[in-house]
């Protein structure tokens, strides 16, 4: 057998100590990672803000083609008021089919639990 050099207090000491040490250590990992997490989502985020933006800009713009488009058969005012009502029934119709779609996904899912 070995001879004992240290207590067994001092063992259980340096285990505690080594286990922190691992623990702190993991911690710093971790944050490391989500800051790298972050670095890439923000940069995402930059990439599709800008995406988003440039399309809302072309919508925009075609709808001012259309808009010019129409004043040469109409008066302009009269060509802005139907692109207008255009979209209005574009987006009625829009949020009652999503209302119609979520509805419905609501009655399924009660018929597949069963209440």
């Amino acid at each position: 057998m070995l001879p004992l050099d240290r207590s067994v207090s001092q063992v259980l000491q340096d285990i505690v100590h080594n286990i922190q040490d691992i623990v702190r250590a993991e911690v710093r990992l971790a944050k490391t990672e989500v800051r790298e997490e972050v670095v890439k989502a923000k940069a995402a985020s930059v990439v599709i803000g800008v995406g988003a933006l440039s399309g809302f800009f072309s919508a925009l713009f075609v709808l001012f083609a259309v808009v010019y488009g129409l004043s040469r058969a109409v008066p302009a005012w009269a060509a802005a008021l139907m692109v207008a009502l255009a979209l209005g029934m574009w987006r009625g119709f829009c949020c009652a089919s999503a209302s119609t779609d979520s509805a419905g996904s609501s009655r399924s899912q009660i018929r597949r639990w069963g209440a």
